[in-house]
C-alpha cells in the first residue's frame, strides 16, 4: 500500500501541535509506505546477519553494536544505523519525518542526531528486554537545545503485547524537584531495576499516566527530549523491530558538559563526526547529521 499524492494532508494540524506541546508526544498518520518498510526490513536482516554496507571509522561499544556473536535472544541495539545500512538510510530520509519534526519543534530545519535499529525478542520477560524510564536529554548533555525530539518507527503493527514504547504523559512539562532532576540526568535506557525506577517516578509527586504508542505499520510516534518513556517485554510471538531517529532542531550545537565526577561528558557522536576549527564536534556534519528537512 502506498501513500496519497497530496502529502500535505499527512502533516500535523494546529490542534496536533497544541497536543504535542501539552502532552510531549504525537502519533502521525501513515507516512511510511509498505514498500519503504519492506526495504528497511531487508536492511535489518542484513545487519542482524552481520553484513554492513559501510563500516564506521570508530569501533562502537558492544551494547550499541549488536553482532551475531552475541546472544540471539537478547535485546539488540545498533546505533548509527543509517551510516551502515543503505536500506534503513532511505527510510530515515523520508522527508515527511523531518517535516513533521520541524513543525512540532517550530524549527526551520531538522538534522539527524543519532539513528538506531532496535530489536526486542519475543517471549523474553526479564529486565534485560525492558527499556527503563528515561528521557533522551540525559544522553544529550552536550547539546545546547532543549527542543530536540525523537521519531520512533516500528516496522510492523505494534501494540502493548509487543512491548511498544510508552510515554509518561506530559512529563516534559514537569518542574524540577530533587527527585525528578536526578532521574532526568540518569541514563536508564538499559536497566535491571524497572520496578525501582517506577517507584522513584511515583516519588516525584507528579501524576504518572502511561500511554502506549499503539501504531499501525507506517505510523511514526514523536516525543520531546524531556518526555519520560520506556517499554515492557515483548509478549507476542514475533520480534519487535523499530528504527529510532533522534532529531535536532536548527539551533542545536555542541557544548561542554561534565559528569558528576567532573569528567567531560562524551556522546558517541563526538567520536565520529567531523570537528570544527576549534576542535569541538560539529553537529551539522552532513555525513553523520544530515539535514532531513529545511524550510525553503
Amino acid at each position: 500500500m502506498g501513500l496519497t499524492n497530496d502529502k500535505s494532508q499527512l502533516l500535523p494540524s494546529d490542534e496536533d501541535l497544541k497536543f504535542y506541546q501539552e502532552h510531549g508526544w504525537y502519533i502521525s498518520q501513515k507516512i511510511i509506505s509498505d514498500e519503504e518498510i519492506e526495504e528497511a526490513l531487508k536492511g535489518c536482516q542484513k545487519i542482524h546477519s552481520g553484513v554492513r554496507d559501510y563500516q564506521l571509522p570508530v569501533q562502537l561499544p558492544i551494547q550499541i553494536n549488536w553482532t551475531p556473536e552475541q546472544n540471539l535472544d537478547s535485546f539488540r541495539c545498533n546505533d548509527f544505523i543509517i551510516q551502515q545500512s543503505i536500506e534503513i538510510r532511505k527510510l530515515a530520509l523520508n522527508p515527511l519525518i523531518g517535516r513533521i519534526a520541524s513543525y512540532l519543534s517550530s524549527s526551520d530545519q531538522i538534522r539527524l542526531f543519532i539513528s538506531s535499529l532496535l530489536y526486542k525478542p519475543p517471549g523474553e520477560f526479564d529486565d534485560s528486554v525492558k527499556v527503563g524510564w528515561h528521557n533522551d536529554r540525559a544522553y544529550w548533555k552536550t547539546c545546547t537545545s532543549l527542543n530536540m525530539l525523537t521519531a520512533w518507527i516500528p516496522l510492523h503493527d505494534c501494540n502493548d503485547s509487543m512491548g511498544t514504547i510508552m510515554m509518561i504523559d506530559g512529563s516534559h512539562k514537569w518542574s524540577n524537584n530533587p527527585t525528578l532532576l536526578e532521574l532526568r540526568q540518569e541514563k536508564n535506557f538499559s536497566t535491571t531495576k524497572m520496578e525501582s525506577l517506577e517507584r522513584r517516578l511515583e516519588a516525584t509527586g507528579f501524576s504518572i499516566k502511561k500511554i502506549p504508542m499503539n501504531l499501525k505499520k507506517g505510523q511514526v510516534s514523536f516525543h520531546h527530549c524531556l518526555t519520560f518513556h520506556g517499554s515492557y517485554p515483548n509478549q507476542s510471538h514475533l520480534p519487535r523491530i523499530s528504527v529510532v531517529l533522534h532529531l535536532q532542531d536548527k539551533s542545536n550545537k555542541y557544548q561542554i558538559a561534565k559528569n558528576k565526577n567532573g569528567k567531560i561528558f562524551v556522546n558517541n557522536l563526538d567520536e565520529l563526526c567531523r570537528k570544527l576549527p576549534d576542535g569541538i564536534p560539529d553537529y551539522s556534519d552532513p555525513l553523520f547529521c544530515p539535514v532531513l528537512w529545511e524550510k525553503k
